[in-house]
């Protein structure tokens, strides 16, 4: 059964008539808080949405210190799961001289999605809370079917062997497919090109990267403040959803290298996290030191999760592409040990959680329980090198020294 949609643009129009019936009365210095849902009824392991608005003195709705929006959902066995929301508008897009062009088509406002995992009758509600007080709408129903044929729920590392990767269902998951890190100048519609064309070639995977051209949340923006870069983030929603509609699983990176490198593809002079334009650091590896960039990297974790942990289609977070290449610093490991716990907190999905190297080399980030999944890459060497003898005796070595993990 197809879920009926409430137009997303109507109801956010519809918000303030309904404030006065749909959102419970607190206390005057508590914020006030309504809440609609987006369908009247999903399937399970599918996107169940609520939209929102949240009236309070916040003045930047990305900073959990001065107001966080959680949805909470009750199941039928009784289990309350919650997942944290986020600011978010709406756009259009359209294809102009082969360059997307987006335009946006509401207001600043509130959502929080949800993959319910079994069917049944749920109930939700949101829990808004800003440093004067807190409210929460009343609890609804929302009633869940079975899920719809080819929906297996998340990728998990299978209990019957941890070398190897399953669906919640126990179907068997082999990533097949390439690096489709960054759009072209169609953007979204670049996806839309290649996804199709990997799925009839019978791959089921791509990776995806979140840099300042593409789909980063931060770059040309006030660090921790994501209002002018929301365009990018919905574009990552269009290609998720792309997807979704070819059985693509994405491993989601979510940090370049070359944003704190120095040698290796460098971005340093134009990053916002860099001393010289505002920032709060003086060298690029005190990334994984500064506790205030240790901060705003939670924070991007939890818009990361509230808008993009609900999907299936999410294989895994990669924390970071060839994190080598970055200046060490010896607080990297603990670094990754830290956001990869803060993910777990965060995602109510317990997505897979990755980083990567340049080198493929033995690493102590291997040995870190945080972390699920190994990658190992891979480049080109001169000529006359038997590259597939190199690349398997490497591999060989990873797999020996880093026993019972997929990678």
């Amino acid at each position: 059964m197809s879920p009926r949609r409430v137009p997303p643009l109507l109801a956010l129009v519809l918000l303030p008539l309904v404030l006065a019936l749909r959102c419970p009365l607190a206390p005057e210095s508590a914020p006030l808080v309504v809440a609609l849902p987006l369908a009247e009824r999903v399937r399970t392991f599918e996107r169940f949405e609520t939209a929102g608005q949240v009236w309070d003195d916040q003045q930047n709705p990305f900073d959990p210190a001065e107001v966080t929006v959680d949805g909470e959902f009750h199941a039928p066995d009784g289990e309350v799961v919650s997942t944290p929301g986020f600011a978010t508008r709406a756009y259009e897009r359209a294809l102009e001289g082969g360059v997307e062009r987006r335009t946006a088509v509401s207001p600043i406002h509130f959502a929080v999605r949800f993959a319910p995992s079994r069917p049944g009758r749920w109930a939700w509600r949101w829990v808004v809370r800003a440093p004067h007080g807190s409210a929460a709408t009343e609890w609804r129903e929302i009633m869940v079917d079975p899920p719809a044929p080819g929906r297996h729920g998340f990728v998990r590392v299978s209990p019957r062997d941890a070398r190897y990767l399953r669906f919640d269902d126990g179907a068997p998951y082999v990533a097949i497919g390439e690096n489709t890190a960054w759009y072209d100048g169609r953007g979204t519609y670049a996806y839309d090109d290649w996804f199709a064309k990997l799925a009839a070639a019978g791959a089921n995977y791509a990776r995806i990267w979140m840099p300042g051209w593409a789909f980063g949340l931060e770059w040309d923006a006030a660090l921790g403040d994501y209002s002018i870069r929301l365009d990018r983030a919905w574009q990552l929603d269009r290609v998720l959803e792309a997807a979704e509609r070819h059985g693509i699983y994405v491993m989601l990176c979510l940090q370049n290298h070359g944003a704190f490198s120095l040698e290796h593809d460098s971005e340093w002079t134009d990053n916002p996290y860099n001393a010289a334009n505002g920032g709060p650091l003086a060298q690029p590896e005190e990334v994984f030191s500064d506790e205030s960039a240790r901060a705003l990297f939670r924070r991007r974790l939890r818009y990361v999760v509230a808008r993009w942990g609900w999907s299936p289609n999410v294989l895994a977070w990669e924390l970071w592409n060839e994190v080598d290449l970055v200046p060490a610093s010896p607080a990297m490991v603990g670094w990754h040990a830290e956001m990869a716990r803060e993910l777990r907190a965060l995602d109510p999905n317990d997505h897979l959680v990755s980083t990567s190297l340049a080198r493929g080399d033995v690493s102590p980030l291997w040995s870190l329980p945080e972390i699920d999944l190994l990658q190992i890459h891979h480049y080109a060497f001169p000529l006359g090198i038997d590259i597939p003898t190199i690349l398997s005796v490497r591999m060989a070595t990873q797999a020996l020294t880093h026993p019972g993990k997929p990678r």
